[in-house]
């Protein structure tokens, strides 16, 4: 896979690229990303530039001679839990190629919506709304297609990015636990999960809560198809 930094700044960039070295992610290529304007910039005027950030990397992707088959994105701020991280990421594209038609796959996300198992993997999930992009996978015909026909100026959340809005549903995938987390706790979740609780607990959390929601649904809709079905044989019985 061909890897992208995104960063603002130097020292950050040079801890972020020593620590992806560290779980065996040999070629990064840093791209600067940039700041607002406005010396008090609202959540929307961040979250743009982050967006045109995530749309340079991709775009220099597609640019590339001799690009790999796939693209995968870091933040400065991603931090990898346990060890060798590009073995755990690698094994998983192996299997979604192998086995789906993919878009997106996100190795350091917030689910926000439906989470459900794929049969043969304990690692890989369908996540319908991953949210948090520090680090993602696109294929790499996704990345083109994206870049071919969604303007920069369109790249905002929640429609790229994250999200993923504009990669089908069916095809956004994202590992479960996640393996990778933000060093700090972003300003626009600070207010959700307070400050006496790490990010990493709040994204325990809320993939625990998303997994049961998950597991509710699928039971209501269990027991709502037998009543239906059930209440249809009595209706053609009598």
């Amino acid at each position: 896979m061909d890897g992208f930094l995104l960063s603002i700044d130097d020292n950050k960039r040079k801890l972020a690229l020593a620590h992806l070295v560290e779980h065996g992610f040999s070629q990064v290529d840093p791209v600067q990303g940039t700041r607002p304007d406005s010396p008090e910039p609202t959540v929307q005027e961040i979250s743009d530039c982050i967006c045109a950030g995530h749309y340079e990397c991709t775009k220099r992707y597609t640019e590339k001679p001799k690009r790999s088959r796939h693209i995968i994105i870091f933040e400065d701020d991603c931090r990898f839990l346990g060890t060798l991280a590009a073995d755990t990421i690698q094994k998983a594209v192996d299997f979604l190629d192998e086995n789906y038609k993919w878009g997106s796959f996100h190795v350091g996300h917030v689910p926000l919506g439906l989470l459900l198992p794929l049969k043969n993997s304990a690692t890989v999930w369908r996540s319908l709304t991953p949210f948090a992009a520090h680090c993602y996978v696109l294929n790499g015909e996704t990345a083109a297609k994206l870049i071919e026909t969604v303007p920069k100026s369109n790249w905002r959340r929640p429609y790229l990015v994250e999200g993923m809005r504009l990669v089908s549903s069916n095809e956004r995938f994202a590992m479960f636990p996640s393996i990778a987390m933000q060093n700090q706790i972003p300003k626009e979740l600070k207010a959700v999960l307070g400050t006496r609780i790490t990010y990493h607990t709040g994204c325990r959390i809320m993939e625990g809560l998303t997994l049961s929601l998950t597991v509710a649904i699928l039971v209501i809709f269990a027991l709502l198809s037998f009543f239906l079905i059930r209440g249809l044989y009595r209706s053609s019985v009598s």
